[in-house]
């Protein structure tokens, strides 16, 4: 083997070490405690325009999904799938969140 590659190995190892020591760390450390957000004096519009960003997003995510299937040749549907599949799971996130947060806000109104 050359030098350059003994070194581009020697490279990949520690790279793959120090990774392996970082998800290690990751997964001892406790979960932090996530302060509620504070509601701002505009939630109510924010909330809108959240909801049309996950509209927007999820709607750009799956376009984009199909233009792959597409030029992948149509062949395979599973990668298709699973990129629909990986968009809706994140559209259903993020529509919760936004429930939540419209759900304290009304909470927050009625007091």
């Amino acid at each position: 083997m050359t030098r350059e590659r003994w070194i581009g190995l020697a490279i990949a190892a520690i790279t793959i070490v120090f990774t392996l020591m970082l998800l290690a760390l990751l997964d001892e450390a406790e979960p932090q405690r996530l302060q509620p957000e504070t509601l701002s004096r505009h939630e109510r519009r924010l909330i809108e325009l959240d909801r049309q960003a996950v509209d927007q997003a999820y709607i750009a995510h799956a376009a984009n999904v199909f233009g792959i299937w597409l030029k992948d040749g149509v062949g395979d549907p599973s990668r298709a799938k699973v990129g629909f599949g990986n968009a809706r799971k994140g559209y259903d996130a993020a529509t919760t969140a936004i429930e939540v947060r419209e759900q304290r806000l009304k909470q927050e109104q009625e007091k």
